[in-house]
C-alpha cells in the first residue's frame, strides 16, 4: 500500500491540470512556472590584514567586512583560505491567473539557502542551510505590491560576475517590501523605511521611503535615472534622542552596447544618509552628534564593467567599483573609502550550463586610517533551469 501512495498523491494533484510544457502548469485559469538554478562555488581568500569579524564575506565578497590594521600593527591573518558551498543555488514559483475581466494577476516568490549566514549544524557534519526569502510579490496592471529589488536598481546594469553582488562597492542593491506604480518608462514607489544607526536598526522612521525612476531605452541601450528620499528617524528616551533627518541621493545606471555582443554597464550614485542602499551597507544611515541629534554621511560611490564575447560559448567581464564616504569629526569611526576589481573567463558549454573562474581584488580604508585588502580566486559551475 505504501508504494501506491506516491503515484496516487501525484494524480490528484494533477487532476486539475490542462496542459504541461516545459516547466508551466496550467491548473483551471492558473498558470505556474518553476524555475531558478542550481550554483557552487570554492573561493581562495586571502585576508592581507588580520581575521574577518563576520565569516559572511568567505560566501561573498562585502567590503564593509574586509579585516583592517593600524600601520605597523600585529598582522594576525591566517593567509589563504578555501572555502566553498552552494548556498547560492535558488528557486522559485511564478504563477498568472486570468481574471473575468480578461486582464491577469501574477505572483513571484523567490527562496534561496542563506548565503553568508551560519549553517544550522556547521560544517563539522551535513552543511546544512535554512531557506530565506528573496522576493515575493503580486502584480496587477501598472501596479507590484511586495518584497523585491529597490525601485533605484536597474536589473540590466549589473555586471556579470560570480561573486553575487557583482562590484558591490558602486550597488544600490536593497530588497525590500514596496508599493511600485509603473507607466510606460516612468515608476513610482513607496518602500520599507528603516534608519540604521551604528548596528542599531531603529525601527523608528513614520513614513516610507519615496524613489522615482524613469528610463531611457534605444538601440544603443538604456540608462535610468533615480531619486531617493528618505526619512531617518530615531526615538530613544532612555539615551535621551528623539531626532528626526532629512536624507536622499541621485542615481544613475544603464547598460551600453558596444562592438558586436559586447557590453557597457555602470552605475553612480551620490547622496548623503544612503546607508543601507549603497555598497551592502558599508556604512549606517546616520550617526548621534555631540547635540544627540541625527547626522548623516554623504557618500558617492559607481562601478562600471565591461563584458566581452571571445566567441559564442566565451565571455569575460573586467570591472571597477570605488565608494567613498565623508562625515563630520565628531562622528565615530566610519568606512571611508573601499574600491575593488573584478576580472573573470566564462564558458558556456550549452545554454543553461556556465563554468568560470574570476580573481577579486578588495581594499578598504577607515576614517581612523586603518587599511586592508584581499585577495580572491572564485570558481563556480551553474546550471539554470
Amino acid at each position: 500500500m505504501k508504494n501506491n501512495i506516491l503515484p496516487l498523491a501525484i494524480l490528484i494533484a494533477l487532476s486539475g491540470v490542462t496542459s504541461i510544457q516545459a516547466q508551466d502548469i496550467e491548473v483551471g485559469k492558473t498558470t505556474f512556472a518553476v524555475h531558478g538554478y542550481i550554483k557552487v562555488d570554492a573561493m581562495f581568500t586571502e585576508y592581507n590584514d588580520g581575521i574577518p569579524p563576520i565569516n559572511a564575506i568567505d560566501d561573498f565578497y562585502i567590503p564593509a567586512l574586509i579585516p583592517t590594521r593600524a600601520a605597523g600593527s600585529i598582522n594576525t591573518s591566517e593567509g589563504v583560505k578555501f572555502n566553498s558551498h552552494a548556498k547560492q543555488s535558488r528557486f522559485n514559483l511564478g504563477s498568472s491567473t486570468v481574471l473575468s475581466n480578461g486582464e491577469k494577476i501574477t505572483g513571484f516568490i523567490e527562496m534561496d539557502f542563506a548565503p553568508g549566514v551560519d549553517s544550522s549544524n556547521g560544517e563539522a557534519t551535513t552543511n546544512r542551510s535554512g531557506v530565506d526569502l528573496r522576493h515575493a510579490f503580486i502584480s496587477y496592471g501598472k501596479w507590484k505590491f511586495g518584497q523585491t529589488w529597490t525601485n533605484a536598481l536597474n536589473g540590466s546594469a549589473i555586471a556579470e560576475t560570480l561573486d553575487f553582488f557583482a562590484l558591490s562597492e558602486g550597488m544600490v542593491d536593497t530588497r525590500q517590501m514596496q508599493v511600485r506604480y509603473t507607466n510606460g518608462s516612468l515608476s513610482i514607489s513607496l518602500e520599507n523605511s528603516e534608519t540604521t544607526v551604528g548596528r542599531v536598526q531603529t525601527n523608528d522612521s513614520s513614513i516610507p521611503d519615496l524613489i522615482v525612476r524613469y528610463n531611457f531605452k534605444g538601440d544603443w541601450g538604456n540608462v535610468s535615472i533615480a531619486g531617493i528620499a528618505r526619512q531617518l528617524k530615531y526615538k530613544n528616551i532612555g539615551l535621551n534622542i528623539d531626532s528626526t533627518e532629512s536624507a536622499g541621493g541621485i542615481s544613475i545606471s544603464g547598460r551600453i552596447n558596444a562592438a558586436g555582443k559586447d557590453d557597457i554597464r555602470f552605475t553612480m550614485t551620490s547622496g548623503k544618509g544612503l546607508g543601507r542602499y549603497l555598497g551592502l551597507a558599508l556604512n549606517a544611515d546616520a550617526y548621534i552628534d555631540a547635540s544627540n541629534n541625527l547626522a548623516t554621511i554623504d557618500q558617492t560611490a559607481g562601478n562600471i564593467g565591461y563584458r566581452h564575447f571571445w566567441n559564442e560559448t566565451m565571455r569575460s567581464t573586467i570591472g571597477y567599483a570605488i565608494y567613498n564616504a565623508d562625515a563630520d569629526t565628531g562622528a565615530p569611526t566610519y568606512n571611508k573609502k573601499s574600491q575593488s576589481i573584478h576580472a573573470n573567463l566564462l564558458f558556456s558549454p550549452m545554454p543553461k550550463l556556465t563554468l568560470g573562474g574570476e580573481y577579486i581584488y578588495g581594499k578598504l580604508e577607515k576614517s581612523n586610517g586603518n587599511t586592508g585588502d584581499l585577495n580572491r580566486l572564485q570558481f563556480s559551475a551553474k546550471y539554470s533551469f
